[in-house]
């Protein structure tokens, strides 16, 4: 039997309402042994390679470019028959409910192909890697609601 563990973030009650992983590399040899699921939203971006997640048992290509949307609460599994590298965002469900964005009662869509949102996550990659930038920790609050509203 596979098992599933629940994950918690205790760093998202510090400065920034997100944690974002950057560069996760999956390969044949090199993967995750269990699936995963938490209230957070999660947000995936492929930036190299392919592969696929699972989604609650439902499989979902994940191609350079492509966004992949973890809802809450949703098993998820990230994994490929080849090389992927994706950044990963968990989101704030505090943030999320100040921002008015209840997602109890909505869904995000869970495998997105729009430019608009590829850039907006490469523009939050940019930022976060630079730790020097004047208002840094504005501007990536105000791209992380940017890509949530979008």
């Amino acid at each position: 039997m596979i098992s599933a563990r629940y994950e918690t973030y205790q760093a998202l009650h510090q400065q920034l309402p997100f944690v974002l992983n950057t560069d996760l590399q999956r390969s044949t040899t090199n993967f995750s042994r269990e699936p995963n699921w938490h209230d957070n939203i999660e947000i995936q971006l492929c930036t190299a390679g392919e592969g696929m997640v699972l989604l609650n048992g439902q499989r979902y290509d994940f191609f350079k470019d492509d966004v992949v949307i973890v809802n809450s609460n949703v098993i998820h599994y990230t994994c490929t028959d080849s090389s992927l590298t994706y950044s990963c965002l968990i989101v704030s469900t505090d943030f999320c409910r100040q921002m008015g964005i209840d997602y109890d009662q909505l869904s995000f869509s869970p495998q997105v192909r729009d430019p608009r949102i590829t850039q907006l996550f490469l523009q939050m990659l940019h930022i976060y890697s630079n730790p020097d930038l004047p208002l840094r920790i504005a501007q990536l609050n105000k791209l992380l609601l940017e890509l949530l509203i979008a």
